[in-house]
């Protein structure tokens, strides 16, 4: 929907599936990475990392990062020789923590909103929260609806 067409809206609103929730709004989330201590990430997704020390540059190199994973059976810091030359580096947790990017009352929505901006966001999803006992969005839902369908 690239201009707000009500009728399209309110049919969205009545006929799509509200995946099991109470008048659903189908919000945008990224993950945002941040340092976090290896006791210290409670509930939320971390990643392990490997980075140079010599260049704080982390490992982009798949294979490489599997195999100072293995030599490092459990320590957080290793030296590597490749082609003679000495490479030192240190695992790091990453957290990937949830950040709200946006709300869209119909699941069209959200998913028109990722295919215009998902470009420019860090392993977005959808998630689908409740609008139960919000009065106002619900009542606005229900205008929609009922004020727009068959325009």
């Amino acid at each position: 929907m690239s201009k707000l067409n009500l009728s399209e809206l309110a049919n969205n609103l009545k006929t799509q599936d509200n995946a099991g929730t109470n008048h659903p709004l189908y919000c945008v989330y990224s993950k945002r990475p941040i340092p976090v201590d290896d006791d210290c990430y409670n509930g939320i997704e971390v990643q392990t990392t490997w980075i140079d020390v010599d260049d704080c540059a982390e490992v982009e190199d798949e294979g490489l990062s599997d195999a100072i994973s293995e030599i490092s059976q459990g320590y957080a810091e290793v030296t590597v020789i490749v082609d003679g030359i000495k490479y030192n580096y240190e695992r790091k947790l990453i957290g990937l923590i949830p950040v709200f990017q946006t709300a869209c009352l119909t699941r069209a929505g959200a998913d028109a909103y990722l295919e215009s901006n998902g470009h420019n966001l860090r392993e977005p999803y959808i998630y689908v929260h409740s609008l139960n006992r919000n009065d106002e969005m619900i009542n606005l839902r229900d205008d929609i609806i009922n004020n727009f369908s068959g325009e």
